[in-house]
């Protein structure tokens, strides 16, 4: 019984976890689609060309698979990529990571 209400009590904290991660990548997906509306970067539209194909592309990098092919065309445009790019790896990944870990530990 007490295994349950825990149980119960976890999966509304993830729930809301993942939604947060959603709003986050959902909003990062629809800037950054929308900056590149307005700079041209070789190589990016595989990625980016709409939003649906942006979150997937940032749930890459998030994860760390393939990355660096996402993020080469953008760091080829300009060395100031880097900081987004290392930006929301380490809040996407890390942050992220942190908040479900710390929660399966409670």
């Amino acid at each position: 019984r007490m295994f349950g209400a825990a149980l119960l009590d976890t999966a509304q904290h993830l729930t809301w976890i993942f939604i947060f991660f959603g709003i986050v990548s959902f909003a990062v997906a629809i800037l950054f689609k929308t900056l590149l509306d307005h700079i041209d970067v070789k190589g990016s539209d595989d990625c980016f060309s709409n939003v649906p194909e942006a979150v997937y592309s940032l749930f890459q990098i998030t994860t760390m698979d393939n990355w660096e092919l996402i993020a080469r065309p953008f760091l080829r445009h300009s060395r100031l990529w880097t900081c987004f790019f290392i930006g929301f790896i380490i809040f996407n990944s890390y942050v992220m990571i942190s908040l479900l870990n710390a929660l399966v530990c409670e």
